[in-house]
Order: C-alpha cells, then structure tokens, then sequence
C-alpha cells in the first residue's frame, strides 16, 4: 500500500464503478466474496482489481474494526453490513427507487423506505452520492450529483470493423421493463447486434473476458445501443459512456438526460422502425458512423471525464466527513458490545415484543397522550440498545426518535413494527410544535 492521505472501505459491488475509485489515489479496502452478488468475488471480466486497493473479508473488517477516513456502500444492505464499523459513510445511489422495486420488489412501500432511509442517514450521520440526478431525485437524495468518469487515454482507437450494434448489459431478463426492452427488440430485431454481459439465461450471450478484450469489443463495433425507461433508468449508464468514450455512435430512445444530440453522436427515435433505419444507415456508412462516434467520444471528454469524476469525489467524501461530526448517536452504537447483544433483539423481534409495543405506542399517539408516548418509546429504546439520554423537549424531538427507532427494526427485518411506528411519527405530526415541557 501507498502513503496516501485517506483510507477508504468499499463492498465489492459494481466493479465498474468501483474501479473508478482507483484514481483518487487513496488506500482502497476491498470487501470481497460478499453473498447475494451475481458474482460474489471480484469480476475481473468487467475491470482489472485496482492497484491501490487489498482484497479484505467482512468477517475480517467486523473482528479488527480498522479506522477508515470513509466507508463507501452502494446499497442498505451494505449499509447494515457496516454499521458496527464507525466512521463517515456513503451511500452511493446507483438507481432509481422505482427501478429497484420493479427489479426486486420490497416488502414496504416505496415511500415509507425512503423515509426510513433518510432517518438512518440523519441518525449516524450519513452522506448520499448519486451517480445522476434523476437516481437522487428519485429517493429524494439528490444534493450531491458525481457523474462516470472515464479514462479516453485507456481506450484504443475506433475501428468500426465490425459492420453490427452492439449492446452491454447484465441480467436483461430481469431489468427487460427498465431496460425498454421491447423497444430495443422491436428496433433491432433485423439488425445484427451482439450481446455481452453476465445472462446465462440467454443462449450466446456471455461477459468478455477481460477489461481489454472489453475495450477491444467496444471499439470494433459500428455504433453502441442504449435503450431505458424514463421514469426508471438514465438515458445512458456506465457502458454507453464507455462507448462514448471508445468512439461508437449512440441509438436509443428519445430520453430527457441523454447525452446525445440526434443526428450529431448519434440516433434517438421512439419510432422503432426509424430507429432501425439508423441503424441500417450506420452499417452501410462507417465513415459516418466514425464522424458521429468522435463527436460522441468529445462529449465524453467534456461530461465524464475521470478528472472531473475525481475531483467531485474527493469533496464528496470531505462532506461526509463534516457530517459525521452532526450524528446524532453516540459512539456506544458502534461498540462491538452492542453488536454483539443483536441476538437478544432478534429474539425479541421474533417474539412480537416490538410489534406489542408499537401498538401501544400507535394508541397513545391517536389519543394525544404524549407523555405515555414518551414512556412506551423509552421503553423500545432500551431493548433496542440506542442512546437514551437525549433531550425531548418537542414533538419534533420525539418524531425524530420514533423514526430513529423505525430504521433500526428496518434493520432487524421487522418490518411491520418499523411501518408502524412510521405511521406512529405521522400521527404525531399533527401535534408539531406542542412543548412538551409544559
């Protein structure tokens, strides 16, 4: 390892993004062999491990609970993972809410996990980073935009050789509603594409095999295919600005955040059939499939460059560190003694303890009795092991705290006790600003 300034903890997931990281120079711990991923160690398919970074275990990080100036997560799982480990954390949004219930639906409402999640945040001090702003806006996180950023130098010359589209993507048949993928069947069904990416229900369609047989299959292909939902992916994603940047053309549907000006980086029609005609235009005519692609590749330079990705980054990880300075926990919810009591709360949660006491909770709230309201969360506290020597001088103080308390059952899983006292936070709201020292 470097003598480099920040020590950073990043799960393993998302290589491509992740590989960025590479650039800013700092120490890189790599949480590898993490399960639920479609590829539980490191997929050196999709980019090489950086240089700057060591291959680490959660069992590892949890037992000898290293320092790091940032812990960077890409999902709540990750969140929840890690959240023994103190430190400034990020959490990177790398897709929209909508998309995410649609690929893997959720046990609660869409709105009631965004609002958990942003009690989580508040509690441990907590920073978001999206890669877009449709993504943020979507989870109502969208102070802090850092875009791709790609590397133009690490990628050959275009070449076109090969006279057919070309589209990269991983697990189509589950994303097929985001991915607009009866458009993009619809439009190219008579035009030679090749596939690439981790779909092993789809006969021929595989992964490269490494990072320069990727850049060598970007940069023989004619033009690059991006298709998306507007109200559920970006207009682009990582691979079309990859495509860019290795000089291909872009065709896709007519989307708000597309990088693409029509007719000058490349084709946008929500017309299948003129879409197609592009497409047969670009195979007929690869020097102008080559114009097209430059133009593509100069906004690459000017948009994603991995110059200005560093930069954004490195001041995204200055803000969670001065907001882990506002937490709003003490350092005692970190402690491995605390960790370690979580079994005595699963067992509880098992049991319907918190469900009861939520109940309890809900019915104080609906008759105004603040002061057994109070009680009764005390109570939840306590079994639940978080601080209870804070201040409630207001409504907005115990609201806080129920929603605190809300996020932590999300944790556990018990996600009917953690709807329930959400609702509880909303019952209480219509008493905001009542002094409850009075």
């Amino acid at each position: 390892m470097t003598d480099n300034p920040y020590r950073l903890l990043i799960p393993n997931c998302h290589e491509a993004w992740v590989y960025q990281l590479g650039y800013l120079d700092y120490d890189l711990d790599i949480i590898d062999g993490l399960p639920g991923r479609y590829c539980t160690k490191w997929d050196t398919n999709a980019r090489p491990f950086p240089d700057n970074a060591a291959r680490v275990s959660l069992d590892q990080v949890l037992k000898s609970r290293p320092t790091y100036d940032c812990i960077i997560t890409h999902n709540i799982t990750d969140l929840m993972d890690l959240r023994s480990i103190p430190g400034p954390r990020i959490l990177v949004i790398h897709s929209t809410l909508d998309g995410q219930v649609r690929q893997h639906g959720l046990v609660m409402p869409p709105e009631k996990l965004k609002a958990l999640l942003h009690n989580y945040l508040e509690l441990v001090g907590g920073h978001t980073v999206s890669v877009s702003a449709l993504k943020g806006k979507s989870w109502g996180l969208g102070e802090d935009i850092v875009e791709f950023g790609v590397d133009l130098d690490e990628y050959p010359p275009w070449s076109g050789e090969i006279a057919a589209g070309l589209r990269i993507s991983n697990q189509i048949s589950n994303r097929k509603e985001i991915l607009f993928w009866h458009f993009h069947e619809a439009a190219f069904r008579d035009i030679e594409v090749q596939l690439v990416g981790f779909n092993p229900d789809m006969p021929g369609v595989i992964p490269s095999r490494s990072w320069d047989d990727l850049k060598s299959i970007l940069c023989s292909h004619r033009f690059f295919i991006h298709t998306a939902h507007p109200d559920l992916e970006d207009g682009y994603n990582m691979a079309t600005v990859e495509a860019m940047a290795a000089g291909l053309p872009i065709l896709g549907n007519r989307h708000p955040t597309s990088p693409i000006e029509h007719g000058v980086s490349g084709f946008l029609s929500d017309d299948p059939e003129e879409l197609k005609g592009y497409g047969q235009l670009l195979i007929r005519d690869k020097d102008l499939a080559g114009r097209m692609g430059d133009a593509a590749r100069q906004v690459a330079h000017e948009r994603f460059s991995i110059k200005k990705f560093v930069n954004q980054f490195k001041r995204s990880i200055e803000t969670a560190r001065a907001k882990w300075k506002t937490r709003k926990i003490t350092d005692s919810y970190f402690s491995p003694e605390a960790a370690g009591k979580n079994g005595k709360v699963l067992l509880l949660v098992r049991s319907g303890r918190f469900l009861h006491l939520a109940e309890i909770l809900r019915n104080h709230a609906v008759s105004g009795e603040i002061e057994q309201a109070v009680a009764v969360l005390d109570e939840v506290m306590k079994l639940l092991i978080l601080p209870r020597n804070v201040s409630i001088s207001s409504l907005n103080d115990l609201i806080r705290l129920i929603a605190g308390v809300s996020s932590r059952l999300m944790t556990l899983n018990d996600h009917n006790s953690a709807g329930l006292f959400a609702k509880t936070a909303l019952i209480l709201s219509k008493f905001r600003n009542r002094d409850l020292n009075k």
